[in-house]
């Protein structure tokens, strides 16, 4: 695993790179989440799958909770500038909770009421918490960077399983899935001059996997546009 003190030493002698492919891959997540969060509620569906806010949630909002560790005990502006970067995301991620909490209930359990079915996402969003904590406690990522990989690379089958389901691309824009793309090739390339763990070939092919989901899930947006442009909530 990487060495937390060399990585910031790495990221200052690589000031530039890693900054300007860091920057890009960011614009890239925001350019992904408010083409889903505009065509999600102009469509009125959810249009993050709930298996990722369950996992996205809980893993932005303990980075944000580390705030002493990142201001203080290091001290150093990489993990400052990712808190602050961080603090946009999870506000986004409220708004993907709040269009789960309004349209979901009645595409996957129709038959509950509106009250059961919001207990029934926090209490699942609640859970998988603990879960991510007890999974962060046991992994030795310092930094939340191998983790924010894994994060990347979630979108892409959970949201491929998703239009399966609905046999659409509804609230899945080809502009947001362009902006996905970004992330990987881009995040990855950074990283690579971090750590010689993240040039191993085990990491390198979760990134190739990422990005190919995405160019798979742009295809089958391509075709489930033409077959089927609209759902309709049942």
């Amino acid at each position: 695993m990487y060495d937390p003190n060399s990585v910031l030493q790495a990221v200052d002698e690589n000031l530039v790179p890693v900054m300007s492919l860091c920057g890009i891959a960011l614009v890239g997540n925001y350019i992904y989440w408010i083409e889903n969060l505009r065509t999600g509620f102009k469509n009125g569906v959810h249009s993050m799958p709930i298996g990722c806010l369950f996992f996205f949630l809980p893993h932005d909002v303990t980075f944000l909770a580390y705030f002493h560790k990142w201001f203080y005990e290091y001290g150093h502006w990489f993990p400052k500038l990712w808190w602050a970067g961080l603090c946009v995301t999870v506000l986004m991620e409220f708004i993907f909770l709040y269009m789960i909490l309004r349209y979901a209930r009645k595409e996957i359990m129709p038959e509950i009421s509106q009250l059961v079915f919001s207990l029934t996402i926090l209490g699942g969003l609640a859970a998988v918490g603990v879960a991510w904590l007890v999974v962060k406690s046991a992994m030795n990522d310092e930094f939340f960077l191998i983790i924010f990989g894994i994060t990347i690379f979630w979108c892409g089958p959970f949201t491929f399983a998703m239009m399966t389901l609905r046999k659409s691309a509804v609230g899945q824009p080809i502009s947001a899935w362009l902006g996905y793309t970004l992330m990987p090739i881009c995040y990855w390339s950074a990283l690579t001059l971090l750590d010689p763990y993240f040039r191993s070939p085990l990491w390198v092919s979760l990134g190739i996997v990422a990005f190919s989901f995405g160019v798979v899930n742009l295809l089958y947006i391509r075709r489930l546009t033409t077959n089927d442009l609209t759902f309709k909530s049942v």
